[in-house]
Order: C-alpha cells, then structure tokens, then sequence
C-alpha cells in the first residue's frame, strides 16, 4: 500500500515539476513565474524530473507507468495554463487555445522523450552502484 502511495506523490510531483520547468522557459508564461530559467536548462531538467522519478519508485513497469502519467498530466496543466485567459477575452480565445494545444503536444513529447532517457540514466546510476532493484 505504502508503494502506491509514493506511486501516485511522486507523480503528481513530477508533473508539477514537468509543467513548471516547460512554464518557465516558455515566453508566454515565463513573466508569471517566479523563478526564472534559461531554454539552455529544459531539457537536463527534465532528464532530471525523468531520473528522479524513476530513483523514488524503484520499480520498472510502475516507474515507466509513472513518468507516461507525469508526462500527460503535466502537459495539460501547462497547455491549460496558456488556454486559460482565453476562455475569459474573447478577442484572443482561438489564438491562446491554438497555442495550448499546440505547445501542451510540445510539451507532451518532450516530457516523454526526455523523461524515458532520464530512466536510461537512473538505471546507469543503478548499474554503477550495483543495485538492481530497477
């Protein structure tokens, strides 16, 4: 049970993770974030996101499961987070839905295809240490 429970935190916090660092680089939203971070950075953060995620579960298939998960739901808060004011202007209402569905499926793969290659890294860092629980 407690496995589960950490399945499902360590999700939701890589899909905040995953939303945020996408957020942060991007123009429309960088002026609303916090912190800001250079393009340079996206990336490797979400080789980090991915490689972290897949250290906290420790499991193949849950951590692969996961990181799919985290991917889609991350990609939809950061694709609403661009829609959103375009729901109460409607002036810009098809501009900002077209950019979030377009940058949401940018996001999407990125999230996938540079999370699936942090998995390749925490499963290195496996084999270095000589754990083979992953």
């Amino acid at each position: 049970m407690r496995s589960y429970i950490r399945l499902i935190i360590a999700t939701l916090l890589a899909s905040v993770a995953n939303a945020g660092i996408v957020a942060s680089t991007t123009t429309d939203l960088r002026d609303l974030m916090p912190v800001h971070i250079s393009d340079i950075w996206l990336l490797p953060g979400l080789v980090l996101v991915g490689t972290l995620l897949t250290l906290a579960i420790g499991d193949l298939a849950r951590s692969a499961f996961a990181l799919i998960a985290a991917a889609v739901l991350g990609s939809t808060l950061f694709g609403m987070a661009i829609a959103s004011p375009g729901f109460a202007i409607p002036g810009v209402r098809v501009t900002l839905i077209d950019r979030a569905t377009n940058f949401g499926l940018l996001a999407l793969l990125m999230t996938l295809l540079f999370g699936l290659s942090g998995m390749v890294v925490a499963w290195m860092i496996e084999g270095l240490i000589g754990r083979s629980e992953i």
